[in-house]
């Protein structure tokens, strides 16, 4: 009984460090389509 109830608990950890990660990947994403999109930004404008 015990077996089951911390193999649930270590599911659970798990499920949350993948939202964790999935959270942490999506932010660095976006900071460098961000970074990206300033850079064209900057870039077009220099230009003119």
């Amino acid at each position: 009984m015990f077996y089951i109830e911390k193999r649930c608990q270590h599911t659970r950890n798990l499920e949350v460090e993948t939202k964790f990660q999935k959270e942490e990947l999506m932010r660095s994403i976006h900071i460098k389509q961000y970074s990206a999109l300033i850079k064209l930004m900057t870039s077009t404008c220099g230009s003119e």
